[in-house]
Order: structure tokens, then sequence, then C-alpha cells
């Protein structure tokens, strides 16, 4: 699915990324353009991914913010 996309299209997207349906069917976009983050851009911190995973949530769904969770899992 994401095999000929170019690093600007990755970033690009991860970036936009945002929950329209279930959080599940969140997660397993944003994992998916995570790990090809993490390929172009290994510095890229767990905490850089926790925060814009959490951003990309649906308002209601950004109540998990207050526990401060260490990986997005």
């Amino acid at each position: 699915m994401f095999g000929d996309r170019c690093l600007s299209n990755v970033v690009e997207e991860f970036y936009k990324i945002r929950q329209d349906g279930s959080v599940r069917e969140y997660e397993m976009r944003f994992e998916e353009l995570k790990a090809l983050m993490h390929n172009y851009n290994s510095y890229l911190t767990e905490d850089f991914f926790v925060l814009s995973f959490l951003i990309g949530l649906k308002p209601e769904n950004r109540l998990v913010k207050v526990i401060q969770p260490k990986t997005v899992k």
C-alpha cells in the first residue's frame, strides 16, 4: 500500500492523519505511517509518535492525554 510513496508524501500523510472512524481504524493507519516515518527518520522518538497520535484523535477521545502514555499502544 505504501511501497511507492516518496518521503515527502509519507511525511505529508503522517501530519494530516486524523481519526475519522473508530480508534482501532485510526491506530492501524497510524502504525503503518509511523513505521514508514521511522524508516525515513530513525531519530524520531516514541514521545513524538505518542503526541502525534494523541493530536490526531477526535477531541472526545483525547482524555487519554491526561494519563500521559509512554507508547502509542
